[in-house]
């Protein structure tokens, strides 16, 4: 990511050496290598571990105590660019799990199962070094089928035979990946997460309370926010909520300004275009 001062931020997870040269498994930290343009070095290399508050919450207190690292489910979702001319990352825990298929011939039906839990909350300063990190409590999950066609050629000469299959997708049946995920929004040195969430998390902030939010038509917005200076999290619930009400789609939006966005939502009724925007 560029930042202020013709400053490239290259960031992502590291792991640490076994005796071998490989890379462990598990994901100890994230790293930040900053590049000069004007000068077309590299001006540092940071590698920031996990701190134990973040661990903790992820992973208990015993093990976190243990030194035990994070298993490397989590993708870079976002990077935001503070006014101190750091970067704020959001890393997500994301698992797909694809279903035995079953069909009838050619047509066949795959269901995926998609898991987007916790956010990780990583606030670093403009040389890359750790300011403050935090976690964002939620679980969701939908599960969708996938239709596709597939055939297969055979061929066969002699003593040898080949063979290929091929596989097309078609379309699918049902939704729900769609509204999974967050939208981060950094407004006046403040950062605001928005997540689909249950009624039934209302108010919890805590990883070890915060219910799996499986059902796309009970979800409401829910927005978490911090405090720069305290890495203090609060969340604000809606005051008032319905049935089947129209549900953000996160990963379909569009930033008018910094605390302006155009977003797009649905139902089973159907779908709509609506704005965003943060007070």
């Amino acid at each position: 990511m560029e930042t202020k001062d013709n400053t490239l931020h290259a960031i992502g997870f590291y792991s640490d050496i076994k005796k071998s040269g490989r890379a462990e498994y598990k994901v100890e930290g994230i790293y930040d290598v900053t590049f000069n343009y004007t000068t077309v070095e590299v001006t540092k290399k940071t590698f920031n571990e996990f701190t134990f508050d973040v661990k903790k919450q992820l992973i208990g207190e015993r093990r976190a105590k243990k030194g035990k690292d994070l298993k490397p489910f989590y993708k870079n979702i976002s990077f935001v660019e503070r006014d101190n001319g750091g970067v704020i990352v959001l890393s997500e825990y994301k698992v797909i799990i694809e279903g035995r298929s079953s069909g009838f011939g050619p047509l066949s039906i795959t269901p995926y199962t998609y898991i987007t839990n916790e956010i990780i909350v990583t606030a670093l300063k403009k040389d890359g070094t750790l300011d403050w990190s935090n976690v964002i409590p939620k679980e969701q999950q939908v599960t969708v089928s996938e239709l596709g066609f597939s055939f297969g050629l055979f061929g066969g000469s002699g003593g040898v035979s080949v063979s290929a299959g091929f596989y097309f997708p078609l379309t699918v049946l049902g939704s729900g990946p769609e509204y999974l995920s967050a939208i981060p929004i950094y407004h006046n040195g403040q950062l605001t997460v928005i997540v689909n969430d249950d009624p039934k998390n209302i108010g919890i902030t805590s990883m070890d309370d915060v219910r799996k939010v499986r059902n796309v038509n009970k979800m409401i917005p829910v927005a978490f926010s911090f405090n720069e200076q305290t890495r203090e999290l609060t969340r604000d619930d809606p005051s008032e909520f319905k049935k089947k009400q129209i549900v953000v789609r996160p990963a379909t939006k569009y930033s008018k300004t910094s605390n302006n966005y155009l977003i797009y939502g649905g139902n089973k009724k159907g779908s709509s275009l609506g704005e965003l925007i943060l007070k």
